[in-house]
């Protein structure tokens, strides 16, 4: 037998990898950031906690610096409702309360 150990199936993911921690600490951002543009899809998670080092390149050339990063994990569903509507709705039933609108208008 020999003592060269068998190559993983998952050497070359380790490799062309890099944490969370060091995928902040390059881009000069908060670990919670990059988990964030994991979610929204800007970088790509290989394995638990771990940064495809080709979609970090990619962000880093395409993205990062020339679109500005509206997206938020937590937010993205913010905008699924009419706001014009709901402020026009909401202006209408605080213009109708004359009595709303007396007493806020009171010392």
């Amino acid at each position: 037998m020999s003592g060269a150990l068998q190559p993983s199936l998952f050497d070359n993911d380790i490799q062309d990898s890099l944490s969370i921690e060091e995928c902040a600490k390059s881009l000069a951002v908060s670990e919670a950031t990059i988990r964030n543009w994991i979610k929204t899809g800007y970088l790509k998670l290989l394995s638990k906690g771990q940064v495809s080092q080709a979609s970090l390149m990619q962000f880093n050339r395409d993205i990062l610096g020339k679109e500005k990063l509206h997206q938020r994990a937590n937010k993205s569903q913010k905008d699924s409702h009419n706001h014009q509507l709901i402020s026009a709705n909401f202006l209408a039933k605080a213009q109708s309360s004359q009595a709303a609108n007396d007493f806020l208008g009171t010392d």
